[in-house]
C-alpha cells in the first residue's frame, strides 16, 4: 500500500495525488510499527542471532537508514518532490530486507541450510549466468527502459480524478 501511494503521488496531480499525500504518513506509521514489533519479538525470542548482534553493532546501520527513510516521509516536505516518498518507501523496505540478511548470513534457511549448501553446482550456476545474465538480462532491460519512456510524466488532471 505504501509503495503504491507512493507511485500515485509520483504519476498524478490534483485531488488524486493529495488523497494519497494525506495517506502516506498513516501507512509510514504502520509499516514503520510493524517492522518495529517483528524486530522487537525477535529480540524477545532469543536468537541465536542476538550474539552476532553484540559482537558487530554496526549491522545496526540497516535499520538506523530505515528508520531514517520512515522520519523523512513523515517530515513530509512537498516541495517539487513528488516522488521522494516512493523512493524512500523503497529505501525503508530495503533496509528491512538488508537487516534480516545480515541478521541470518551466511544461512538461506535460518540456522540449517547454508548459502553455500543451497547454491546449485558450478556447472549449472555457468549456464544460468551465461544464458540469463547475457542473453536474457539485456532484453529485459530494453523493455523496462521502453516502458518507462512510454509512460514517463505526470497523468493530466483530468484522468486523474
Amino acid at each position: 500500500m505504501l509503495l503504491g501511494l507512493g507511485w500515485i503521488i509520483g504519476k498524478t496531480e490534483g485531488r488524486l495525488r493529495e488523497k494519497a499525500y494525506k495517506r502516506v504518513k498513516f501507512y509510514t506509521l504502520v509499516v514503520s510499527l510493524l517492522l518495529v514489533v517483528v524486530f522487537a519479538y525477535s529480540l524477545y525470542l532469543d536468537l541465536p542471532i542476538l550474539v552476532r548482534w553484540h559482537e558487530r553493532p554496526y549491522l545496526a546501520i540497516f535499520p538506523l537508514i530505515g528508520a531514517g527513510a520512515s522520519l523523512a516521509i513523515l517530515g513530509g516536505g512537498r516541495a517539487g518532490r513528488d516522488f521522494k516518498p516512493l523512493v524512500l518507501t523503497s529505501v525503508a523496505f530495503v533496509a528491512a530486507f538488508c537487516t534480516l540478511a545480515v541478521s541470518f548470513f551466511p544461512y538461506m534457511l535460518p540456522f540449517s541450510v547454508t548459502i553455500a549448501q543451497a547454491s546449485a553446482p558450478p556447472a549449472s550456476l555457468r549456464f544460468m549466468f551465461w544464458g540469463s545474465g547475457i542473453v536474457v538480462m539485456p532484453m529485459i532491460l530494453y523493455y523496462t527502459t521502453t516502458v518507462y519512456r512510454a509512460f514517463r510524466g505526470k497523468i493530466p488532471i483530468e484522468a486523474a480524478e
